[in-house]
């Protein structure tokens, strides 16, 4: 639809996991990533505006942030 694509990334983390084959622990990365498309640079703004809030709301819920 558009050409412009809107990536943003929370919550980026690690974690160990045990391989299977080799025995080993191994670090992982993890990231939550939201994308979106959008026709201009200001519905971006828009967009990252209303997922900063969406995010700011859930670590009040759980305790995340005081």
């Amino acid at each position: 639809m558009y050409d412009n694509i809107l990536i943003v990334e929370y919550r980026k983390r690690f974690e160990y996991v045990l391989n299977p084959l080799s025995g080993e622990y191994e670090r992982h990365e993890i990231t939550d990533i939201v994308e979106m498309e959008y026709p201009d640079s200001g519905v971006a703004k828009s967009y990252k505006d209303d997922i900063d809030e969406m995010w700011e709301d859930y670590l009040l819920k759980n305790g995340a942030k005081k």
